[in-house]
């Protein structure tokens, strides 16, 4: 007993020596020091307690917490952490992160980044790496050419936005029954409200996120893959956000039976996800060479430009069966939607919950917004009005809309960088400096880069109150340097440091497409509809009617916290709202 009771001691002692000495050598020796000649510095290191791991437990916490933390404390753009014996440098100074957008892609790799997700997230297989190595270079022009460029961007632009003025009239239906609703009110819990008899105003009380996501994703992914693809597979969009959710397990490499819910769903979503995308170039491959497809797919006519090219790509020039172009298809349709959808959502949202911005984004869009109530063959059933939407102006020509914006990226987005430093290290300087000298840094080879970009969006150096939701720290004015001053006139948005789609080569190609997308269908919900957030009910319900609910008090808007996702937050909670059409004379056209 006695000799275990020593043995036990002696590894304790052991153990805690070890971690006293990882602690001293990773505090002191690899701390920030001079790394060369000219004051060129390394990266500081932050200390840690267990060899390997390093700062891995820390990190997986919380880091939003550790990165801001670290950020607060010291006056340098960026520091380095060890993750299972790797290091990782952590860059949230601009103009650090300036000069790693401006790196090229032979110094800093993000190839192997770009292949670590496909395969890890959406199922790429081992075999085909080297396909989707080749295939790389083709499709990104692909996209770069569709969603940067006239005439392709405009082409893609008239079909998504033609969707949303098809159906955004009928955001809701007023149907009770889920039968009769749109796809995207029945997973939104939309229920028609039973209101007094004296009043024929029509209300329906609904879930804000769902109801705009899916909104959201059934115009876009039509644009994207024709409107039989969603008839065929109808839980596309629900099967996304349950790969999203379970997106960082994924990353991970966790194995389907660990019983974590979110992970199994995720890997069953996968699963018929990339089913559905193998079936629809079987049908895309028929109909190239003359094969109907069936009645099920049509003649596949309104399938978006991007994925015709790749179909043809992938086809012709690579000979790629549909099972190993499926998951970069995949990452396509999951990247076009699991973004903008919920930022259309925190934007909507934020407008909503400040009435003095959204009478001026009502007074600022309305010319752009187009409403024409055409005639009713029943006079006590008004037609809902035809729409038509001035995508170009939204951008261009309201200020308040745009600043709204950018403010909503700031607050509701983290992006997150990815790039491993390749051959050889590189140098990047930091003239952010508080005492304005310039500070180099040696960032060396075989080490990884990482730009938490919500770490500098919610720096209080470069934006002041930086948990308020500000839009006018956007707005450029024409007679006053103090833009919140009201006797100037906005006449512009300035973006300034902010960098939501990150930069460089691999800055995203969606980025015009998404911008334009939200600020149309926003702007054409504020001009059709009103909404109103949810209270507590004033009684219980004793009618036993199906899809209806009772009235109930008057709310104040309330911001959910953040739940953690890939780029785009996703709210902890739905906001429950009510909704019905604003008045004509309200809307004034």
């Amino acid at each position: 007993m006695t000799s275990t009771s020593s043995l036990l001691t002696i590894i304790f002692s052991i153990l805690a020596l070890i971690l006293c000495i990882t602690r001293i050598y990773s505090g002191v020796y690899l701390a920030s020091r001079y790394a060369g000649r000219d004051g060129v510095k390394s990266a500081r290191m932050l200390p840690y307690w267990v060899p390997f791991l390093g700062h891995i437990l820390t990190l997986a916490k919380d880091p939003e917490k550790l990165i801001h933390k670290v950020r607060d404390q010291s006056r340098q753009g960026l520091f380095s952490l060890n993750l299972f014996g790797h290091t990782h440098h952590f860059i949230y100074g601009p103009s650090l992160i300036k000069e790693i957008h401006q790196q090229r892609s032979s110094t800093v790799d993000y190839a192997s980044v770009v292949w670590y997700i496909l395969h890890r997230i959406f199922g790429a297989k081992s075999k085909d790496r080297k396909l989707y190595r080749d295939a790389h270079k083709d499709f990104m022009e692909i996209l770069g050419n569709h969603l940067l460029r006239r005439p392709q961007l405009t082409k893609m632009l008239s079909v998504t936005i033609g969707n949303m003025e098809e159906n955004i009239a009928n955001l809701v239906s007023f149907a009770s029954s889920p039968v009769d609703q749109s796809p995207w009110e029945r997973v939104s819990n939309t229920s028609l409200v039973d209101r007094s008899s004296n009043t024929t105003e029509q209300v329906v009380e609904t879930n804000l996120c769902s109801l705009i996501r899916d909104f959201t994703g059934h115009m876009s992914t039509a644009s994207l893959m024709g409107r039989a693809f969603l008839d065929n597979y109808p839980d596309t969009l629900q099967d996304l956000w349950r790969l999203d959710n379970g997106f960082k397990y994924l990353a991970l490499g966790l194995p389907r039976w660990l019983p974590i819910h979110s992970l199994t769903e995720a890997h069953l979503a996968r699963h018929r996800l990339t089913q559905a995308v193998i079936e629809f170039h079987y049908a895309m491959d028929g109909m190239a060479v003359g094969v109907a497809p069936g009645a099920e797919w049509g003649e596949l006519e309104d399938v978006g430009e991007i994925m015709k090219r790749r179909n043809k790509v992938w086809r012709d020039k690579y000979g790629a069966s549909p099972q190993s172009r499926a998951a970069g298809d995949l990452s396509l349709i999951w990247a076009m939607n699991v973004n903008a959808n919920h930022l259309c959502f925190w934007l909507l949202l934020r407008i909503l919950s400040n009435p003095a911005l959204l009478s001026l984004i009502r007074e600022e869009v309305a010319p752009y917004i187009t409403l024409t109530q055409p005639p009713s063959p029943n006079p006590h059933v008004p037609c809902s009005p035809q729409v038509q939407i001035s995508t170009e102006s939204l951008s261009t020509s309201c200020p308040y809309l745009k600043a709204a914006y950018l403010e909503t990226l700031r607050l509701d987005s983290s992006p997150w960088a990815f790039k491993r430093i390749s051959h050889k290290p590189i140098i990047i300087t930091d003239t952010d400096t508080d005492g304005g000298e310039k500070q180099s840094y040696l960032l060396p080879s075989g080490t990884y880069i990482n730009v938490p970009h919500d770490a500098h969006h919610k720096d209080p150096r470069y934006f002041q109150s930086p948990d308020s939701f500000l839009p006018e720290r956007f707005l450029v004015r024409s007679s006053s340097n103090d833009s919140s001053s009201s006797s100037s006139v906005v006449v512009g948005v300035q973006q300034g440091t902010l960098t939501p789609y990150g930069g460089g080569e691999t800055m995203c190609k969606g980025r015009v497409f998404a911008e334009k997308e939200c600020l149309a269908l926003v702007a054409a919900i504020v001009s059709i509809w009103e909404i109103e957030p949810v209270g507590e009910e004033e009684g219980e319900d004793g009618s036993g009617t199906v899809g209806k609910v009772k009235e109930k008090t008057k709310a104040q808007w309330s911001i959910p916290e953040h739940k953690k996702a890939t780029a785009v937050a996703w709210p902890k909670r739905d906001v429950r709202v009510r909704i019905r059409r604003r008045e004509e004379e309200a809307v004034g056209r």
